[in-house]
């Protein structure tokens, strides 16, 4: 039940709110959303990262119906970045194709091509320009550990604040989550162990080589 208008109220006065970049994930309600809008309206910061965490395609959506037509409606029209999974840019934009077309940067991610069921894709349209990086589809026992939408969500930020070339910025992404979740197949933990995965920031044991998109061969996953 965090009141996230009366929490940034809090937090502004001790930064250089011009300098910010602003990054929201979760969000638990409309209420929380439409209070986050108002808030960046009003108050608008250097840059606003828009991770707009509803669901994926097991199980579904999540979070209140309400809450989708907040995001679409009222967060997205603000938003300087998005990172989404394909199932969440589905229902904010009908495709990852129509997604991809809009105005701001963004990456999508869990993008699975028809013709290759075995692999998955980060799709990404940074600075104007489109990128995709592909990997295989990665297996564990019960479910995938929890945690990559939000570091991906995390890099993405990162790259922007240090004006990072998009190409590279892409392949970072791409590499380093799925070095880690590479990493993670073995473990019975629910969340990334981050801590131990540490080093896969600075050197992904994987690099994934970076492909022009064709966003015609894509359906969304």
């Amino acid at each position: 039940p965090l009141d996230i208008e009366a929490a940034l109220q809090a937090v502004m006065p001790r930064l250089d709110w011009s300098e910010v970049t602003l990054v929201s994930g979760f969000l638990a309600s409309e209420e929380q959303g439409r209070a986050l809008a108002r808030f960046i309206e009003a108050h608008p910061p250097k840059r606003y990262v828009l991770d707009p965490v509803m669901g994926d395609e097991e199980p579904g959506l999540y979070v209140p119906e309400a809450l989708v037509a907040t995001f679409k409606q009222e967060l997205l029209p603000l938003a300087d970045a998005v990172c989404l999974n394909a199932f969440e840019c589905r229902q904010l934009f009908g495709s990852v194709e129509a997604g991809l077309s809009a105005g701001m940067d963004m990456v999508v991610t869990s993008v699975l091509a028809d013709d290759k069921p075995d692999r998955l894709a980060v799709m990404a349209k940074l600075s104007g320009e489109a990128y995709e990086v592909e990997a295989p589809k990665l297996r564990r026992a019960g479910k995938m550990p929890n945690g990559l939408g939000d570091l991906s969500t995390a890099l993405l930020a990162d790259g922007l604040i240090k004006n990072e070339a998009p190409d590279h910025l892409a392949s970072r992404i791409a590499s380093t989550s799925f070095s880690m979740l590479e990493q993670s197949l073995n473990s019975p933990r629910r969340e990334l162990d981050l801590p131990k995965l540490l080093p896969q920031l600075s050197q992904p044991s994987t690099s994934l080589p970076l492909i022009r998109a064709d966003y015609s061969t894509l359906t969304c996953f």
